[in-house]
């Protein structure tokens, strides 16, 4: 059986560390890039440096990533209209 986006996450640790600055895993966030504002779930963090760094991905059934943000420019988006992606292996 082939494994889920999520089970490949925990299966190789990149599920940890599992939340930065008030922000975890799966939460949707948004943000600005190249002027344009952007929307997208927390893949996985990691630290380049000193600066800690969130993989973003936009469809929760492939979880591909498409982006790489500093923490620091994130907003977490509340009361979001569209559906929050859950970590599919916790539930």
């Amino acid at each position: 059986m082939k494994e889920t986006p999520y089970e490949h996450r925990h299966k190789f640790g990149i599920d940890i560390p599992s939340s930065i600055g008030g922000l975890q895993i799966d939460d949707c966030v948004s943000y600005i890039k190249e002027g344009i504002q952007r929307r997208g779930y927390i893949y996985c963090f990691r630290q380049f440096g000193c600066t800690w760094f969130a993989w973003i991905y936009f469809d929760t059934d492939t979880l591909i990533t498409e982006d790489c943000i500093p923490v620091e420019q994130l907003k977490k988006v509340r009361n979001d209209a569209l559906k929050y992606a859950t970590n599919k292996l916790e539930s």
